[in-house]
């Protein structure tokens, strides 16, 4: 993300959320600020992740989901959102983290079949893949990175993929079993093996339109 933080207003604008609304999630802790602006005056800010899962939040709102749905959809983002930050680095290393975390050693390798996709079928995407791998220190920051998550953090991981490149949808379903909302970042999209009756497909691609 290229900015620091986010104002109240810029969440409210950015994320298409009445201010009403959004004051009502800040207080059940959907949206998490950067700080309480404690003193006179002062204000709340926002790490621009919270953006995108008032965004996200919004588009559930928008279709009907009540406040527990849209809790459990709060949960699994910022939770996946607060795994990754615990490596401090910007969200374009993560697809090359995961990577790592997959198959570490394997840095040389991934960068040599970059190479020679660049070559065979050249475009802007792969000469940028490339550029980025090619710099100097991007090895080690990344593998510096995937040094701090395990195995169990993948799943948090790949969702910080969609949420960052605005990939793919969100299912959320209520579990008639246990009572309670849940939420699935790989649902079927052909109608088959669904978990319920009550399903809601939330699609990433609009994220794209936020800053970076």
């Amino acid at each position: 993300m290229t900015n620091d933080h986010h104002s109240r207003s810029d969440i409210v604008r950015l994320a298409k959320v009445e201010n009403d609304v959004l004051t009502v999630w800040l207080r059940q802790g959907l949206i998490r600020p950067i700080d309480a602006g404690v003193g006179r005056g002062k204000s709340l800010r926002f790490d621009p992740y919270q953006v995108r899962v008032a965004r996200v939040l919004a588009d559930g709102r928008s279709v009907g989901l009540n406040l527990d749905a849209l809790r459990a959809i709060a949960e699994a983002i910022q939770t996946a959102i607060q795994t990754f930050s615990k490596a401090d680095v910007h969200p374009r290393l993560l697809s090359s983290i995961i990577e790592e975390i997959e198959a570490p050693g394997h840095f040389q390798d991934n960068l040599a079949s970059i190479r020679r996709l660049a070559t065979k079928h050249p475009s802007d995407e792969l000469t940028d893949l490339l550029e980025m791998y090619e710099q100097d220190g991007f090895e080690e920051a990344v593998k510096k990175a995937a040094a701090i998550f395990s195995a169990k953090d993948l799943e948090h991981l790949w969702l910080c993929v969609q949420l960052f490149g605005a990939e793919g949808y969100l299912m959320a379903y209520w579990d008639i079993y246990n009572g309670l909302w849940k939420v699935e970042r790989h649902p079927t999209l052909d109608g088959s093996r669904l978990p319920s009756a009550a399903c809601i497909l939330l699609d990433l691609s609009p994220l794209s339109d936020l800053p970076e």
